[in-house]
């Protein structure tokens, strides 16, 4: 089930007087795959056992399906993005058959010297019998852990979210459908309990307690989301990214082909989105043609690409992306495209390896707000764009007419340096790309 979980890919949260980044460093949909969504590239390999089907919370997508078999998993490999040495946040959707055994949502374990049923990083789990949320992790390399149980339950055959937040030094908060279930002084969480062991969904690593059940949209952060972006995913409501994290302002946009007054800087402007009416704050995206951008029919490939100036000196979070949205079409949409950064215009850098996938499209209705939402991975730019001349956006399909745009794009980050003379000159530079309206 894909939902917008991204919006939150990363979020400021003040505790103490300090500011603390919460990055999303996993997230998965589960609808079919095991692709990570996050931007850090943590895929999980492919599942054993179980399978995928069609019952979401929201009735859209998929979720895995396990049976309490032994071996049936999501191995997600190790990677430094998913060793959480000063907070976390675990988050997921499940419906649980029986609660007569221990249900595994997600582990991290062991560390150190333990053995493999001690919690290691962390164990996110659901506990046998009472249904209530459990959390565990190690205090040492060693064999000592601790763990924090709910008093409030999930009850089975129903979908629940269920998160767990933890802050080193802090403490610990469990939520059962966007509700705190629990609040506790946090136990040793450092550096100590990290370890090589893939991520688990499902199980853990001495294999003798599994999820019999769904499982679905399952996501961890590196620090603790407050309970206000928590309530926000377990209500489902498309949390603007706005509400976390600045809106860069100021931005122009350019391409080197657009149809009639379809300009590239239709997508940068806001007229491409109308104000949010279903009560979600996330604005809904346009379907006047003439207040988005779009090509001309046939581009040459090495045409199809736009290219943002963000007017000074950035700390990118994440790019939010309203796709093409006319009336009666959804065959204009981009599907893929390969995200570059630039701190002078001219040399780039390639987000997250490759092109990134652009799902779900827009409707081509009235009223519809679903976004992507790209996480930028705190990278420095002045400059932003998808595609290039020698990667070309895709777009959704050509039976009517080979065109492709957006709606509208917003980028958020904190700003290092406004433009300034050298930001100029190289913004010159790159006009000979295709420039800025």
């Amino acid at each position: 089930m894909t939902k917008n979980i991204i919006a939150l890919a990363c979020v400021a949260v003040a505790l103490m007087g300090l500011e603390v980044r919460a990055d999303l460093v996993g997230y998965w949909s589960l609808d079919g795959n095991e692709t990570d969504f996050s931007g850090y590239g943590n895929n999980g390999n492919p599942l054993a056992g179980g399978s995928y089907v069609l019952d979401t919370p929201l009735a859209s997508g998929q979720s895995v399906s396990f049976n309490d078999v032994s071996g049936q998993r999501i191995e997600i490999p190790d990677a430094p993005s998913l060793d959480l040495a000063s907070g976390l946040t675990l988050s997921a959707w499940v419906n649980v058959n029986n609660l007569s055994d221990f249900q595994m949502i997600l582990a991290k374990n062991p560390s150190g010297t333990a053995a493999a049923n001690l919690a290691g990083n962390f164990e996110f789990r659901i506990n046998a019998g009472s249904g209530t949320l459990g959390l565990l992790h190690q205090t040492s390399a060693g064999s000592t852990q601790i763990g924090y149980t709910s008093p409030n339950a999930v009850t089975a055959g129903n979908w629940h979210h269920v998160a767990a937040a933890l802050e080193s030094g802090g403490g610990v908060r469990l939520y059962i459908d966007g509700k705190n279930a629990g609040s506790f002084a946090t136990g040793t969480f450092d550096g100590t309990i990290l370890n090589n062991n893939p991520v688990l969904i499902g199980d853990r690593a001495d294999n003798t307690h599994h999820f019999d059940g769904k499982v679905d949209d399952v996501a961890i952060y590196n620090a603790a989301l407050p309970p206000e972006q928590i309530a926000a995913l377990a209500g489902q409501s498309r949390t603007p990214l706005s509400a976390v994290t600045t809106e860069i302002s100021g931005i122009n946009s350019g391409a080197p082909s657009w149809l009639g007054g379809r300009t590239p800087n239709r997508v940068t402007d806001g007229s491409g989105i109308t104000p949010d009416n279903d009560g979600d704050l996330t604005p809904q995206h346009d379907v006047n043609p003439g207040n988005m951008w779009l090509t001309a029919q046939n581009p040459a490939a090495s045409d199809r690409w736009i290219k943002f100036n963000l007017n000074g000196l950035h700390k990118l979070d994440a790019a939010q992306i309203w796709n093409y949205n006319e009336t009666g079409t959804t065959e204009r949409q981009v599907t893929s495209a390969l995200v570059q950064t630039s701190t002078d215009g001219i040399n780039w850098t390639t987000l997250g390896g490759g092109p990134q996938s652009l799902a779900p499209t827009a409707t081509g209705a009235a009223g519809y707000d679903n976004t992507n939402t790209l996480p930028m991975q705190g990278v420095e730019a002045r400059f932003v764009r998808f595609g290039n001349p020698a990667t070309p956006l895709v777009q959704q399909g050509t039976t009517l007419g080979n065109y492709l745009g957006f709606s509208e794009v917003k980028f958020y980050g904190d700003t290092i340096a406004t433009s300034d003379v050298q930001f100029t000159a190289t913004a010159a530079a790159s006009s000979e790309l295709g420039g800025f309206d």
